[in-house]
């Protein structure tokens, strides 16, 4: 049977059973477009997740120090430092495109007409850029106001609103911290939130990490966070 003959045969048969050739066209087309439309998904949803990591913090690395065991004795020596953050600044040089360290504390702050406890961070210039921080109102604190411990504050989106009604009206106010005054000077917010699982929650209030040492006991930084500048280089640096 040359090629002719078997596209007459073809053709005929497809005539004579109309309803047989029309489900089995539509099941080829439903089936192929079922497959286009999972892999388009799947794309789309790995796209929209490494897009929300990145939002939080993109080639970022971070180290705290854990002791042994729950029993093991922690001494102020075992703590990552604030010399230990420039250390590693210097020492990665341009393979990162900053580092920070955080301390965290507690204070207790009039609300609504009652008192709660209020997360206390403490950080630097870089914590914005780490962090992937959005300013809403103000501005971040600078190298000079963590430099000269200038008594500065950063509220995130929620604690601003609900102390002062709005993000603007928060710029300039004076709120009380372990007995000091601090200026209002910026508000911000996380640029995809991480849902309290880091140390930012939604009522945090961010000072320079050379003042909030004065209220800590022991100088501990947790965790300490490097941003590298080349993905492909995450490895390395995080060794």
């Amino acid at each position: 049977m040359d090629i002719h003959e078997a596209l007459r045969f073809s053709y005929q048969s497809l005539r004579a059973n109309k309803v047989r050739t029309l489900l089995t066209a539509l099941g080829l087309v439903i089936g192929n477009a079922s497959v286009i439309l999972v892999v388009t998904i799947s794309l789309t949803s790995r796209d929209y997740i490494l897009d929300q990591i990145r939002g939080i913090g993109s080639n970022l690395v971070y180290a705290n120090y854990e002791a042994g065991s729950q029993t093991a004795t922690q001494v102020e020596a075992d703590f990552v430092k604030l010399a230990d953050v420039e250390a590693v600044r210097q020492y990665l040089g341009s393979r990162i495109n900053a580092a920070t360290g955080v301390m965290t504390n507690y204070d207790r702050m009039l609300i609504g007409g009652r008192e709660q406890d209020i997360a206390v961070l403490g950080s630097d210039d870089q914590y914005k850029t780490v962090r992937n921080l959005v300013i809403l109102a103000g501005r971040f604190m600078d190298s000079n106001d963590v430099a000269m411990r200038n008594k500065v504050a950063m509220l995130t989106e929620e604690l601003a609103r609900r102390l002062y009604g709005n993000q603007q009206a928060a710029i300039g106010q004076i709120l009380k911290l372990h007995g000091l005054q601090f200026t209002v000077i910026g508000t911000f917010k996380e640029k995809t939130s991480s849902f309290g699982q880091s140390e930012l929650t939604s009522e945090t209030v961010l000072i320079p990490i050379t003042v909030l040492r004065y209220f800590t006991s022991s100088e501990r930084i947790d965790p300490l966070y490097v941003q590298v500048a080349d993905a492909s280089d995450v490895p390395a640096v995080t060794r």
